[in-house]
């Protein structure tokens, strides 16, 4: 069937709209929907998909939120699974994700925060000296953000797990990725507020525990949206970027061990971009600067190199 009205929001302000009359209403809260709605984000690397599963990889469950708590119901025999009774309307439960072998659905018990406006003034508007006031949405230092507080729900325990971390309340919710070969594990990243700690952990969804699989700690700043991570699910490894050596270079993470395994980049230069991650030829085609000496340190170069950090290739002059 088709889509009949979507809701969305503009300038801080919730609407509905009748797709069959184009008729649109102003609302307070989008209707039973707060929790399933993804959180509009400037930042690219913290963006989200939006995508939130109902029915589950093998079609045989379809989970949904009711009466903001969780609710799974086979598709085959229609038993319903009531996994929590204490979401409500401010703090619902929401935003709910299949494992890829169906036995797991992640969810969060969501704390929604409305960012508080700031004003500015426009000084310098056209035909006029008289300056106009201007108010947006900004997160200030001190202010509280939306928070998700993560649980797994097991059909075969068929009780909800509480994730044994913290609760993850800055630059939006998580995003998952399950262990391919095994999918009772998953992992997510967190930067924390203030910029000074970046973090992939691991979660075992049986058990809900939690460990670090990879930790950068810094006394100064970590540019959390400059980082790169690409997850290459064939051989639990992970490329990752950091300035930990004092330059932005590139490392191959094993994500089981959880340790680094080798530097791919190495030297008194930084990696600028990264453009390309062959995973079976196991090379990475990357823009660096200040490689060669004597030239200007921001002109960029083209380069390819292998995983194992050998076999560097110059590609352009």
């Amino acid at each position: 069937s088709k889509l009949k009205e979507v809701s969305f929001r503009y300038n801080s302000k919730w609407y509905k709209c009748d797709l069959q009359t184009y008729n649109c209403v102003a609302l307070d809260k989008p209707v039973d929907t707060l929790a399933d709605m993804q959180e509009p984000r400037s930042r690219p690397r913290w963006q989200r998909d939006g995508r939130f599963d109902s029915l589950s990889p093998d079609k045989k469950w379809v989970a949904s939120i009711q009466n903001h708590n969780v609710v799974i119901r086979s598709v085959e025999s229609g038993e319903v699974i009531s996994f929590t009774s204490d979401g409500n309307a401010k703090i619902p439960y929401g935003r709910l994700t299949w494992a890829p072998n169906r036995k797991y659905a992640v969810g969060y018990k969501i704390d929604e925060r409305e960012h508080k406006q700031v004003h500015y003034v426009l000084s310098s508007l056209p035909n006029t000296f008289r300056g106009e006031l201007r108010s947006r949405p900004y997160a200030q230092p001190g202010d509280e953000f939306t928070s998700y507080e993560m649980f797994v729900f097991s059909l075969d325990s068929k009780k909800p797990q509480k994730v044994n971390t913290e609760i993850y309340n800055f630059l939006g919710m998580p995003n998952l990725r399950w262990r391919k070969d095994d999918a009772r594990y998953f992992t997510y990243e967190k930067p924390d507020r203030g910029h000074q700690r970046f973090r992939i952990f691991e979660v075992d969804a049986t058990t809900g525990n939690t460990r670090n699989v990879l930790e950068e700690k810094t006394n100064t700043f970590i540019f959390e949206q400059r980082i790169f991570t690409q997850y290459l699910p064939e051989t639990n490894e992970i490329v990752w970027s950091s300035e930990k050596d004092g330059y932005r270079l590139l490392y191959l993470v094993d994500a089981v061990k959880g340790e680094i395994k080798n530097a791919i980049t190495s030297g008194s230069w930084v990696v600028r971009e990264i453009d390309s991650v062959d995973a079976k030829k196991r090379e990475i085609w990357f823009r660096a600067s200040g490689m060669n000496p004597g030239e200007d340190p921001y002109n960029i170069h083209y380069y390819r190199i292998g995983f194992d950090g050998k076999k560097l290739l110059k590609l352009t002059s």
